[in-house]
């Protein structure tokens, strides 16, 4: 809606206002029952323009923010129109192909004051520029297929890729304010610059990074299978299952822990347990952060909070080990920590489901609320475990 019909309305919501006062004043004046509906019917249209003129001006705000955005994780509409990247000092993308090798990434330090995406602002309807059909083709090489989940700072969606005919994973920003546009668009910016770098068996692999409808989207494999959370809502697993996995979760950490950075929201609904081999893969590093950074956005799935993140926004390996510990008691016992209230309820709850001695030890000692008290790394972690 442009400047001039919002003129228009804004002058007769104000005239009718104006009106009403009229229509009050003889009222009150003469006690008049017309004069009394006249004022309420005048009244209530006055109220109504006025809402319809500021609900169209939010709206246009959003568009022409959406229309603009050409940086942390957004394209110009000249780059939009020939398919290319929006060129950034920390990602360098090829499309058809993964780098082999990538510069030094200096990726941008959020502050303390960015918003955290709640819960309740999960559920929140998404304004998307143009809802996607099925069979429409990205980037000129990926089928769109379905919209697989809304996240709290993202849309996942499936797709296959032309290329190999095989499936993979398309993580875009979600657009429900101008705020999120921007803090969105950059943590996946972020999150494929890392990506870019990492070579790990347990470790979603990166694909590719292309820009659509003013949008960066980030591509990376399917991993057939369903979240440890889903998997074990309802039945626990094995201990011996459950070992195994802890090794390689806390082999993934390791690697990324060596290279400065930490993942910041190891929770079962971030870990995938593959169909084909039962083992594990972290699918989802939009939090991650380098170690060097001492503040950071308040993260955590409810039930599964790192307290020292909580409470300063502050964290380090010992925030990832302390997720590690939530995953595990989790899939022990259903149940996420958070539920069960005092710490010391923590070994009595996985006694109750058969746990052995050594892994409920190893799981309170990670879950302690002070950091200094947890294990000091994921290999020392590992070996208490002893699963590698």
């Amino acid at each position: 809606m442009n400047s001039g019909n919002t003129t228009v309305i804004k002058k007769l919501a104000w005239a009718i206002l104006c009106s009403c006062f009229i229509w009050f004043t003889l009222e009150f004046i003469y006690g008049n029952i017309v004069f009394t509906g006249l004022f309420f019917i005048c009244m209530s249209c006055g109220f109504v323009l006025l809402f319809i003129d500021w609900r169209k001006q939010k709206s246009q705000v959003i568009f022409d923010t959406a229309a603009d955005f050409d940086t942390t994780g957004s394209v110009t509409n000249k780059s939009k129109s020939e398919g290319k990247l929006l060129d950034s000092p920390s990602i360098k993308s090829e499309p058809d192909s993964t780098p082999i090798e990538q510069p030094a990434i200096k990726p941008t330090i959020l502050t303390p004051d960015s918003k955290h995406i709640s819960t309740k602002e999960q559920g929140r309807q998404q304004k998307v520029p143009e809802p996607k059909i099925a069979g429409i083709l990205l980037n000129n090489r990926y089928g769109f297929m379905k919209q697989l989940r809304l996240g709290g700072m993202a849309i996942i969606e499936l797709a296959t890729d032309t290329k190999n005919d095989k499936l993979c994973v398309i993580k875009k920003p979600r657009m429900d304010t101008q705020h999120d546009i921007k803090i969105n668009g950059e943590k996946i910016a972020i999150e494929a610059a890392y990506l870019m770098q990492f070579n790990h068996p347990n470790i979603v692999r990166y694909i590719d990074l292309f820009s659509y409808d003013n949008l960066i989207h980030l591509v990376v494999d399917f991993v057939e299978g369903e979240d440890l959370f889903r998997s074990f809502a309802q039945v626990p697993a094995s201990e011996s299952r459950v070992i195994k996995w802890a090794g390689q979760i806390l082999d993934a950490l390791e690697y990324v822990h060596k290279r400065g950075v930490v993942h910041r929201d190891i929770n079962p609904g971030n870990i995938m347990l593959r169909k084909s081999d039962d083992n594990v893969v972290i699918i989802d590093f939009g939090t991650i952060k380098s170690v060097a950074v001492d503040h950071g956005t308040v993260v955590g799935k409810p039930g599964f909070e790192v307290p020292e993140q909580i409470a300063r926004g502050y964290s380090d390996e010992r925030s990832d080990i302390y997720g590690v510990g939530s995953v595990l008691f989790y899939v022990l016992t259903s149940k996420p920590p958070g539920s069960i209230g005092k710490a010391e309820n923590l070994d009595y709850e996985l006694r109750q489901h058969g746990v052995s001695e050594r892994m409920s030890k190893c799981v309170e000692q990670s879950l302690q609320m002070d950091a200094k008290l947890r294990f000091s790394s994921a290999s020392a972690m590992r070996k208490a475990l002893g699963s590698g």
